[in-house]
């Protein structure tokens, strides 16, 4: 489940990534309870992981891995602790590879 902030920030960034598409798949205007059943036919996801619950990152684990589509994710979390890809697998992703680690800022400058 999308708490109400991951839902505002998406409803900010959707249309401006979106707009060179002109296609605006309608799970992406998530109703007013923000329950997403899928994420098809995005291929590739993004989040900001801070703050977000250990549910909100398994729920998002678990539409990655029911996607069709999905080819990539990628997420901001700061203070890793645990290898990348053993913390996507708790979070029920299934197998990924991890193709690269860098820093940014929280205005997504890589540092």
């Amino acid at each position: 489940m999308l708490t109400e902030v991951m839902g505002t920030k998406a409803s900010l960034l959707v249309p401006v990534t979106w707009s060179s598409s002109r296609i605006i798949p309608a799970h992406l205007n998530p109703p007013s309870h923000m329950q997403v059943s899928t994420l098809d036919p995005a291929t590739h996801a993004y989040s900001f992981w801070e703050g977000v619950p250990t549910s909100g990152k398994a729920a998002m684990g678990r539409l990655f891995a029911a996607s069709s589509t999905l080819q990539a994710v990628a997420v901001v979390q700061r203070g890793v602790r645990t290898p990348p890809a053993q913390m996507m697998a708790e979070h029920g992703f299934g197998p990924l590879r991890l193709v690269s680690m860098f820093s940014v800022s929280m205005s997504g400058r890589c540092g």
